[in-house]
């Protein structure tokens, strides 16, 4: 759970159905779109999340299953420039999405610049660097820019391509955005794994989390520097988050191959060593992954996607001195994990989407919803402050306290599904990875899936 005193505060510009939100249009021409309009899907209103809204397995659904669905997803708007930039590192995103690549590339960039701030490869320099580079100096936001003034012995302020980048002294970025997504007709996203907009984009502040962070790490464990800075990945792969693996790989490779091109870091090329981090149900796969990006001597590790394997090797890596940003996790328990002060994330807590997920259900008019949702440190932190927020705007949360849980390595989910249905709400909220797909099928199979 998030510690009493982290609290989250989004920016007030009220809207005609109560969004206490700063909205920005997906429209080519920057008006702001409305989200408080009624689904356009019959039968029961289903939303989804970050970790199954646009990913493969859904869009296999039979056509028009998912036509007015909507979802959040953390991240600003990806820029046209920037897509077609990844999309020369992997042509499949044009299907696949751009799910927290973004973040990715942002991740990998911030290390590198540290890096380069510090004049060090040692994950305790870098750390100390990380707020250096994000608050403060002098806007930059390539590469080439950042890199121009950093040589000039200035301090930087990096805006990357998820947003404006600040840490606090947990880790956690304090501003973030949230986009909002719909389904169209042919189980694509537009805006994300299809061509147009989303519904809107909501940008956030999280306020700094109050309280002393674990202190950062008093040496470098790894041993002798060599000074070429080494980045490991460990995103996912296989496993039930593999969807969002290419696009997070592909993030974190262009934000190298940009570097190479503009000299590197320290005065060498930034290496890039893959790995594996699976999922949460094959928490073996991550061990083993970090283990060998241990033996490989890297300097950081960029992942993982999800936050309960992150959180089960966490005391692996920062322990061997060595610095991990992850891209993805969004769980308020990694907040105040004891992470000798090496632990970052450019995605935000969970604190924040959940806010826009209960006030997207409120402006929608739901009245009552039922959540369903995996069991693990991700959608049990989702659940509760998506159950809080739409409880506060007035509705009432069927799931009493937050959600239905499920694994997510069952074959079925007929019980699950069964109860939800008995319970006749106005909408579902899902929270899930790629057995998501399975759940929407049962949940139209038992009658009360979207235009069931």
């Amino acid at each position: 759970m998030i510690r009493a005193n982290a609290s989250w505060r989004l920016v007030a510009v009220a809207g005609a159905a109560g969004l206490v939100l700063a909205a920005c249009g997906g429209s080519d021409d920057g008006g702001s779109s409305s989200t408080s309009s009624a689904p356009q899907s019959s039968g029961t209103p289903l939303y989804l999340v970050d970790g199954n809204i646009g990913n493969g397995p859904l869009a296999e659904l039979p056509a028009g299953t998912l036509e007015g669905v909507k979802g959040t997803l953390p991240g600003a708007e990806a820029s046209s420039d920037f897509k077609n930039r990844l999309n020369g590192i992997d042509s499949s995103l044009k299907k696949i999405g751009y799910s927290y690549g973004p973040e990715s590339y942002d991740a990998a960039m911030v290390v590198i610049l540290a890096s380069i701030a510090a004049k060090s490869d040692a994950g305790r320099d870098i750390a100390a660097a990380m707020q250096d580079v994000t608050t403060g100096g002098n806007k930059c936001s390539t590469f080439d820019d950042c890199n121009k003034m950093l040589a000039q012995g200035d301090d930087i302020d990096y805006d990357g391509q998820s947003g404006p980048i600040e840490f606090d002294d947990f880790g956690d970025p304090t501003s973030a955005f949230v986009g909002i997504y719909q389904y169209d007709a042919t189980n694509t996203v537009p805006g994300l794994t299809a061509d147009g907009s989303a519904l809107n984009y909501e940008s956030g502040q999280i306020d700094p989390t109050e309280g002393s962070p674990d202190p950062l790490a008093s040496k470098d464990n790894r041993g002798a520097s060599d000074d070429q800075l080494k980045l490991g990945g460990y995103l996912p792969l296989t496993g039930s988050l593999a969807s969002l693996g290419p696009p997070e790989v592909a993030g974190v490779e262009l934000a190298v191959q940009e570097a190479n091109e503009g000299g590197g870091a320290l005065g060498k090329d930034v290496l890039w060593f893959n790995g594996d981090s699976s999922d949460s149900a094959n928490f073996d796969k991550g061990v083993q992954t970090i283990d060998k990006q241990i033996q490989r001597g890297v300097d950081a590790i960029i992942g993982a996607a999800s936050s309960s394997v992150s959180l089960n090797t966490l005391e692996q890596v920062t322990g061997a001195g060595i610095l991990q940003v992850s891209p993805a996790n969004t769980s308020p328990d990694l907040t105040n994990s004891q992470d000798s002060g090496l632990y970052f994330r450019t995605a935000p807590s969970d604190v924040l989407q959940g806010r826009v997920l209960g006030n997207l259900l409120n402006a929608d008019g739901i009245q009552n919803v039922a959540i369903l949702s995996l069991q693990d440190a991700y959608g049990e932190g989702l659940a509760e402050y998506t159950a809080l927020s739409f409880s506060e705007g007035g509705g009432t949360v069927l799931t009493e306290p937050d959600a239905i849980y499920y694994d997510p390595t069952a074959n079925n989910f007929a019980a699950e599904v069964s109860k939800i249905k008995a319970m006749d709400p106005d909408a579902i909220v899902l929270i899930g990875f790629d057995e998501s797909a399975k759940v929407v099928s049962e949940l139209v199979k038992q009658g009360i899936g979207p235009n069931s």
